[in-house]
């Protein structure tokens, strides 16, 4: 599989791009060519206000290119992004700043996803730190185990955007902007 930029200008590989969000994507020739309703929402339009939220995210997560579809994501959302490609690169960068939600996985070297979050909930800092694991890992003792160990919430992959950004406006207590037309 080549990889294609995509009407963003961001460049994913086509079949993981496909398996990652599923719906309002098509694989043709490929390509990434992103379905009518996906467009609007993720490529922007004319007709679209975008909303500056303010709040800052720290994704930690392995695979770059879901990484970076995430970062993508969640800026045209209007929220500041960091990442992390693993738990100890989280934990260093968590020392120096506190963002305002983590997002993570729980399959990371290094530092396991259930390693950070108990590390999180045993610094007094980070102890109220809201947490959305979003993982491959669906086997109900994982999500326990996430849970358990402090995470605030808890998605498989593959997901749906619309209700990742329903979760974090949850968890960071963001009230659903309406969008504007002209």
């Amino acid at each position: 599989m080549r990889e294609v930029p995509t009407k963003a200008g961001v460049v994913f590989n086509a079949h993981r791009l496909f398996y990652t969000l599923g719906a309002g994507y098509a694989e043709r020739e490929q390509s990434v060519v992103l379905a009518p309703e996906a467009q609007a929402t993720y490529a922007g339009s004319t007709t679209e206000e975008v909303v500056v939220i303010e709040k800052s995210i720290l994704v930690v997560e392995d695979d770059t290119v879901l990484r970076e579809l995430l970062e993508y994501l969640l800026q045209r959302e209007g929220y500041q992004v960091a990442s992390c490609a693993d738990g100890a690169q989280a934990q260093e960068r968590l020392q120096q700043q506190l963002p305002d939600l983590v997002l993570l996985d729980l399959q990371l070297p290094i530092v396991s996803g259930n390693e950070l979050i108990a590390w999180l909930r045993a610094n007094s800092d980070s102890a109220a730190l809201p947490i959305l694991v979003l993982t491959s890992l669906q086997d109900e003792d994982d999500i326990a185990a996430a849970l358990d160990a402090g995470a605030d919430d808890y998605m498989v992959k593959p997901f749906q955007p619309k209700e990742l950004q329903a979760r974090l406006r949850k968890l960071l207590k963001i009230r659903p902007q309406a969008k504007r037309t002209s």
